[in-house]
C-alpha cells in the first residue's frame, strides 16, 4: 500500500524488571534497544503498522547460559511474530 493508505502508530513498553526466560530471575539493566514492526489489524480500510521499540535486558545470573533477552511484548505479540496477536487470531 502507498504510504498515504497506512496508520503507523509507534509505542513502546512499560518500563519494569522483567524475568529471564531460562532462568527466571530478574532482569533489570538495559542491554540495548531496537525497534520492531509488527502488522496490525486495518482500521477505516487502512493498513496498520505498529513500530514498537523493545528494550534487551541482562540476565544478572553468571550461570545462566542466556545473557541477554528481549523484553516480552504480553498481548500485543509472541515471540519473532510480524503480525500483532489480533492480526494472527483473525
Amino acid at each position: 500500500p502507498s504510504p498515504d493508505h497506512v496508520v503507523l502508530l509507534t509505542a513502546a513498553t512499560t518500563p519494569g524488571p522483567w524475568p529471564c526466560p531460562v532462568c527466571g530471575k530478574l532482569g533489570t539493566r538495559i542491554h540495548g534497544r531496537y525497534q520492531r514492526q509488527l502488522a496490525d489489524v486495518p482500521w477505516q480500510g487502512r493498513s496498520v503498522s505498529l513500530m514498537m521499540e523493545v528494550r534487551r535486558l541482562l540476565c544478572p545470573s553468571a550461570d545462566c547460559p542466556r545473557r541477554s533477552f528481549a523484553e516480552p511484548l504480553g498481548d500485543i505479540a509472541r515471540p519473532f511474530a510480524r503480525r500483532s496477536c489480533r492480526l494472527a487470531d483473525i
